[in-house]
Parts: structure tokens; sequence; C-alpha cells
């Protein structure tokens, strides 16, 4: 992690523009891809009468 602070801290500030970009570019489509497959998914509840 120590490594990861370290680019981080090291990065100019265009540099870290782009990453920034990249990580939420990576994030929406992460949230497409997860929309189009929950639409797919059928989730059956079997309701029971209370006794």
């Amino acid at each position: 992690m120590d490594a990861a602070v370290e680019a981080w801290n090291t990065m100019g500030w265009f540099e870290g523009f782009l990453f920034t970009a990249w990580l939420v570019a990576l994030y929406v489509g992460k949230l497409k891809i997860d929309q189009r497959f929950a639409r797919r998914t059928v989730y059956r509840v079997k309701l029971e009468d209370e006794k």
C-alpha cells in the first residue's frame, strides 16, 4: 500500500487527473454492466401464508 501512496504523491496534477478520470470511467462501466445483467435476473419469491 505504501507504494501506491508514493506513486500517487509523485504524480503531477495532469497525471493525477487522468488517473482519476480513468477510475471513474471504469466504475461507470462496471455500473452499466451490473445494470444490464440485473435486468436479466429474475427473482422468484414464494409467499407463504401465516398459520
